[in-house]
C-alpha cells in the first residue's frame, strides 16, 4: 500500500486497504449506508497525484453499465477522482470539467464514457432534455457530479464516491454494490 495513502477504519467500515489498481473491502450493513449491501472504503488522501490513483483504482471496479455519482464541495475533487477513472481505462488527454457544457463525452477504445456536471442545472427537466436516458445505458459507464440536481430523474447509482476536506486533504468514501447486484440503469 502507497505510505501516503491511509485507509481509515470506523463502526461501519472495515477495509482490507487500497491496493494498485484495485479497492478491496467486506460487506458493510449499517444505518450510515443508505442503501443495502453497498460495500464501503473510507480512504485519506494527501494530494493530487494520490486523488488521481485512487481514481484509477476505482476504475478497475467499474464495468460497463455502471453509473457513478461524484459528490462532495466546490474544488473538493471531484473532477480529479473524474480524471483518474478515464486514465484508468486508458484515457491520456485532458479532463476538464464539464460546468458550462453540462456533459463531456469520451471515447476510449469504441467505448462510451460520459462525464456530467448537474451544478448549473435549474431543474431535473433540463437533464431530460440534455438525452441523459440515452446517454446511461449498458454500453456506457456515467460520472455525474452533483447527482442531487438530477434528484427523481437519475437512478440508483452503482458506485457514490464522497469526496471531503479533511485540513489539506480530503478523506474519500467510496460505496459500490457488488458486480452481482448490479443490475444497469433502472429506468
Amino acid at each position: 500500500m502507497p505510505a501516503d495513502v491511509r485507509i481509515f477504519l470506523g463502526p461501519c467500515y472495515y477495509s482490507t486497504g487500497l491496493q494498485p489498481g484495485r479497492i478491496r473491502d467486506r460487506l458493510c450493513r449499517s444505518s450510515h449506508v443508505q442503501k443495502p449491501l453497498m460495500r464501503m472504503s473510507r480512504i485519506e488522501v494527501p494530494d493530487e497525484s494520490s486523488m488521481l490513483r485512487v481514481g484509477r483504482s476505482v476504475a478497475q471496479e467499474l464495468e460497463f453499465g455502471d453509473l457513478v455519482f461524484l459528490q462532495g464541495e466546490l474544488g473538493a475533487g471531484k473532477t480529479t477522482i473524474a480524471r483518474g477513472i478515464l486514465s484508468g481505462f486508458g484515457w491520456q488527454d485532458a479532463v476538464t470539467s464539464p460546468t458550462y457544457t453540462l456533459v463531456d463525452f469520451y471515447d476510449i477504445g469504441g467505448k462510451s464514457f460520459y462525464h456530467m456536471d448537474l451544478y448549473r442545472l435549474q431543474s431535473a427537466d433540463e437533464l431530460e432534455m440534455a438525452g441523459v436516458r440515452d446517454m446511461i445505458s449498458p454500453q456506457s459507464i456515467c460520472l455525474i457530479e452533483w447527482p442531487e440536481r438530477g434528484e427523481g430523474l437519475l437512478p440508483e447509482p452503482d458506485m457514490e464516491i464522497r469526496i471531503r476536506y479533511r485540513g489539506v486533504g480530503r478523506e474519500v468514501e467510496i460505496a459500490h454494490r457488488p458486480r452481482d447486484l448490479r443490475g444497469g440503469p433502472g429506468w
